[in-house]
């Protein structure tokens, strides 16, 4: 224990330490501060006794001045009685506690002394456990920050000195999670944290931000390449297999990077806050991740291409409010007789001052915010509505289905199928006058939540087709586990089979496949009449394309669809009933 004089008369007739040190002397260890000096970070010290004689004077810097030098250390204040109401200002300045020097004993004192310390040890605890991470010990982003502070402070005082701070997201993390449980997720954090903490230094420092991404701060780059090279010794690190009870899991890491350097250039705009340094790296995380297993350092572009996806983003809550989307159709026909079969619904956004956008420049941005499933659920029932008010003006006999794109996030909406068949019944539809198209990359991408999803909807009634069939490394596969009804040629192979015989045979063998499965097919991007005759050649029997008919608005479409009652087909003009 310290005891501590602060400001008692040296010339006054008693020495309150002397005091203190009298009552406590049997069971302790005393130690007057004068005799042990202040400095470092070590102190043998439990606890610290400081005894003011009048805190009113300058006593009370004492309190601050033993705060600043042993912050670590639990400090007891006791005051004399006639200053007793400075106690609430003594414990706000750090004490743990604060006494008045009447009547006091030996008692009296250890007590407050084993309060303080344990009331010190829980806040230590709690301090601990909301700066580190529980499950790997390593700091949590409050933490971090002040670590990339202190960078941020030595390189704007020294120009030779740099850092860089990566966020690292461990790949499919959520999958594996999802998959496999949160036990084996669990294990594959803490064994990911030991082997990055093999590509690092004894001055860097490795923090967990969440889920599966940490970040890494380097303090001080020893080369050009001293950053590229930890970025690749972690995606070694990443690559090679986990073994978690006889199970192999295999992931990768995408990497975004903040530095003060890139090669051998120093930013021209150095940060000044660490939140600024995270954020960026964060942004060129997001580039990365798009496609797995890469490291990009953070660009202006890039944080340019951020603020276009938030501002894309509210006019897009904004929009679903105001219903600025519109429904386009492209026919689908019979390619022998021209005749109309049905029609994919595309979606366009009329946007308030940029007109009509496409959906390549607004749903990447909804699927990533998830306001793609307010938005096809929009889609569904006014495709629905549509499908209806069009079937009640054609003959029984005559044949029209829409064809609904669903987005791979609606995979792991299990509550799509219960949504989609209220509004069937709803609207007394035959469910099989909508087809629901999802992309090869989507279902593989997705596969467990799929084969759910997509048995709901067939048990409903709906039927199912495979978009850009053909273009996915599973092609296989996704026949083989999928319940589906339809595969739907990919332009790809369409718009080259004149004149390269690989991609006649590819599409020969989507036919043929189909067929031996019990398959329609539709032949995308149809685009001039000897693609049309070849696919007729070899027994393709639908398809769409700008050959027959480009997307069209509503008016148009109702138009085909009046034609189509009057017996008129698709064909180009040069057939004398043509729509």
């Amino acid at each position: 224990m310290l005891v501590a004089g602060g400001d008692w008369d040296a010339d006054g007739p008693e020495d309150p330490c002397q005091h203190i040190a009298d009552l406590l002397v049997s069971r302790h260890h005393l130690h007057p501060i004068d005799d042990i000096g202040i400095g470092g970070d070590d102190y043998p010290f439990d606890v610290g006794l400081l005894v003011l004689n009048e805190p009113a004077r300058q006593g009370l810097d004492q309190v601050s001045r033993l705060r600043t030098l042993m912050p670590h250390v639990p400090l007891i204040v006791l005051l004399p009685a006639e200053f007793a109401h400075l106690g609430a200002k003594v414990v706000q300045m750090g004490a743990q506690d604060a006494l008045c020097d009447n009547d006091l004993d030996a008692t009296a004192i250890e007590r407050a002394m084993e309060f303080g310390i344990e009331r010190h040890h829980r806040t230590a605890r709690l301090e601990l456990e909301a700066f580190h991470d529980e499950l790997t010990g390593l700091p949590t982003r409050p933490l971090l920050l002040e670590q990339i502070s202190v960078c941020l402070q030595r390189a704007n005082r020294d120009s030779s000195y740099h850092y860089a701070v990566l966020l690292v997201n461990l790949d499919r993390f959520k999958l594996i999670n999802d998959s496999l449980g949160p036990a084996y997720g669990d294990q594959l954090l803490v064994a990911l944290t030991r082997r990055m903490k093999r590509c690092l230094r004894p001055q860097d420092k490795l923090a967990r931000l969440g889920g599966g991404e940490f970040a890494l701060l380097l303090d001080g780059l020893e080369s050009e390449q001293h950053t590229a090279s930890v970025c690749q010794s972690l995606q070694h690190e990443t690559r090679a297999p986990f073994l978690f009870g006889g199970r192999e899991v295999h992931t990768t890491a995408s990497i975004g990077i903040a530095s003060d350097r890139v090669g051998d250039e120093t930013v021209t705009h150095p940060y000044t806050d660490a939140d600024e340094v995270v954020r960026d790296a964060g942004i060129a995380l997001h580039n990365a991740s798009q496609e797995h297993g890469r490291y990009l350092y953070y660009t202006v572009e890039m944080h340019e291409a951020a603020e276009l996806r938030f501002r894309r983003e509210m006019e897009l809550r904004q929009s679903l409010e105001t219903e600025d989307f519109r429904l386009h159709y492209q026919p689908i026909v019979d390619l022998s007789t021209g005749q109309l079969e049905g029609f994919e619904v595309l979606l366009r956004w009329e946007h308030p001052t940029e007109g009509m956008v496409f959906p390549d420049d607004f749903i990447p941005v909804a699927e990533e915010t998830g306001l793609i499933v307010p938005i096809e659920r929009w889609v569904l029932r006014r495709s629905c509505e549509q499908i209806r008010a069009w079937r009640s003006q054609l003959p029984p006999s005559q044949e029209l289905s829409l064809h609904v794109n669903l987005s791979g996030k609606h995979l792991g909406r299990k509550e799509l199928a219960s949504e989609l068949e209220s509004i069937i019944e709803e609207m007394g539809l035959d469910p099989r006058w909508l087809r629901l198209e999802i992309t090869e990359s989507a279902l593989v991408e997705n596969t467990e939540e799929a084969v759910e999803l997509l048995g709901k909807l067939r048990d409903i009634g709906c039927l199912l087709a495979v978009d850009d069939f053909g273009t996915g490394y599973s092609s296989l596969s996704v026949l083989q586990r999928y319940p589906l009804d339809m595969l739907k040629v990919d332009r790809s192979f369409v718009m080259h089979m004149q004149g390269d015989p690989v991609s006649t045979q590819v599409v020969r063998t989507i036919l043929q496949l189909a067929e031996g499965l019990g398959l329609d097919v539709v032949a995308e991007g149809i685009e001039t009449e000897e693609q049309r005759q070849i696919l007729v050649d070899l027994g393709c029997t639908n398809g769409q394309g700008y050959y027959f008919s480009k997307p069209v608005d509503l008016a148009r479409a109702q138009e085909i669809v009046n034609g189509t009652a009057n017996g008129l087909t698709l064909l180009p003009a040069k057939d004398d009933k043509a729509a």
